[in-house]
């Protein structure tokens, strides 16, 4: 009886167990593929598989990149005019008029006229002809005594700035006969204007002209060159200066000749981004035309980078475990064009795009691998990055 109770109580536990075993199978079996796969660390299809990461060998950000053909980059500037001169305007007050006192007769004459600015104002004259005289002229402006005197033919005189207003009044009589009552002075007077000279202040100009970082990183030269033309100067000379961000860089005393001229800048004195050049004279009027600035950069090593693929990692790629990509991310969408090499191999990119991918197994090697960037227009690459996939 013993023995047969033993077989019992055995049979209920391999039953246990059993039922156990085939409840875990279905609970395998019902699972999705995916989450099978990983308890099992087999694939779908029974073959045996690692599950690999990306793995990062190599994330550079090269920046700016220029082709060597721009070794000498040409900045444009535009023209200038610098000046002190005066510039005449003449207002017509009368074409003729008649002016008579005598005993019982006074023919005074009043004549108004505006002055279009005082605050450049150099000088003003008053002309006319005197074509009949007898006794004394008189002329007052704005209440003050101009002239009190015979004269005759043409006359010019000059009106005190201090004495002018916006608005001006001037007033024009003659003499009193005196004991000789019985006559009358009289002028006749004939074109009758002002002339106002405006004096034309503008004796500097400024400039300015930008140099990228990788332009300044690799500056060897910088010469600058302008075409100068004299329009006039008063004094047969003046003193013209060149100032690069408010340092001199050039002095000297011109006459009114014209030409081309050519100065090397300071290299010192250049800044990375915005730069200002300002051109000063004291007297004159010239035109400044044709300016550039010529830069020349020293010779141009392109990016190159390093990056290692293990032996273990390199027969993954030959059995076609894992990939290898090239990822490039740009600033903007212009175009980008650029030959790609990688251990001696070369590829061309010509992309738009802000990003640019390649599967590069057939470039790499076991073990140290380079890859160079030879740029054929200028653009900048904000991220390069090689990867395991």
């Amino acid at each position: 009886m013993k023995n047969k109770k033993g077989q019992e109580s055995g049979s209920s536990i391999a039953v246990l167990i059993l039922l156990m075993a085939l409840f875990i199978l279905l609970y395998v079996l019902l699972l999705p593929p995916e989450e099978r796969e990983t308890i099992l660390n087999q694939s779908i299809d029974g073959t045996s598989s690692e599950v690999i990461t990306p793995k990062v060998l190599l994330s550079e950000s090269p920046g700016q990149l220029y082709p060597e053909k721009e070794g000498s980059i040409l900045h444009d500037i535009s023209s200038i005019n610098i000046f002190l001169k005066t510039e005449p305007t003449t207002k017509s007050l009368a074409n003729s008029l008649e002016i008579s006192k005598g005993l019982f007769s006074n023919n005074p004459k009043k004549l108004t006229f505006n002055i279009d600015s005082l605050t450049n104002l150099k000088s003003v004259t008053l002309f006319f002809s005197v074509i009949q005289a007898k006794g004394n002229l008189k002329i007052w402006i704005n209440d003050h005594i101009l002239l009190d005197k015979k004269v005759s033919g043409v006359q010019t005189i000059d009106l005190p700035i201090s004495y002018l207003k916006k608005s001006n009044t001037l007033i024009i009589e003659v003499s009193h006969p005196g004991i000789l009552f019985f006559t009358n002075n009289l002028y006749e007077l004939e074109t009758i204007g002002i002339k106002e000279n405006y004096e034309l202040l503008n004796p500097k100009e400024e400039r300015t002209f930008s140099i990228p970082k990788y332009e300044k990183n690799s500056l060897q030269k910088a010469v600058l060159s302008y075409q100068i033309y004299c329009n006039k100067l008063n004094d047969g000379s003046a003193e013209f200066n060149i100032l690069l961000n408010n340092k001199k860089i050039l002095s000297k005393i011109i006459s009114c000749i014209g030409g081309t001229e050519d100065i090397e800048l300071p290299i010192e004195n250049i800044r990375e981004s915005t730069n200002i050049l300002t051109y000063t004279i004291d007297d004159g009027d010239f035109q400044i035309s044709n300016i550039k600035i010529e830069t020349e950069l020293k010779e141009k090593s392109y990016p190159t980078y390093h990056f290692d693929i293990s032996s273990e990692n390199y027969n993954n790629l030959i059995n076609g475990e894992q990939g290898i990509i090239i990822n490039l991310k740009f600033l903007n969408n212009e175009n980008k064009k650029a030959t790609m090499q990688i251990n001696g191999k070369q590829f061309l990119i010509d992309t738009k795009e802000t990003e640019y991918s390649k599967d590069i197994k057939d470039y790499v090697n076991e073990g140290d691998n380079f890859i160079k960037i030879i740029p054929s227009n200028t653009f900048t690459i904000d991220l390069l990055e090689i990867k395991l996939v």
